[in-house]
């Protein structure tokens, strides 16, 4: 999640849907990352399987970004008022 709190910090004047296009591809990258590491492939789940764990997995790390990318928010806006 790091990684992806990261290329959204950079991602300074983006456009919610460029957020949500980062956010999508980093939780696909996890699933199959996820898989892989339980010895699975993408083509051993039928699609709608594959779709509910993406689905679940978009969740997360939207969720998460939000969170963060809120608190540095808060942390900047703290370091203006000094």
């Amino acid at each position: 999640m790091q990684e992806l709190i990261e290329k959204l910090k950079g991602m300074k004047n983006a456009t919610e849907a460029q957020y949500d296009v980062m956010i999508e591809s980093h939780a696909h990258k996890e699933v199959i990352k996820n898989l892989k590491e339980a010895g699975l492939e993408k083509d051993d789940l039928s699609t709608e399987e594959f779709d509910a764990l993406l689905s679940e997995q978009k969740k997360r790390a939207n969720s998460f970004a939000k969170g963060a990318l809120g608190a540095s928010g808060i942390f900047l806006f703290l370091e203006l008022l000094g």
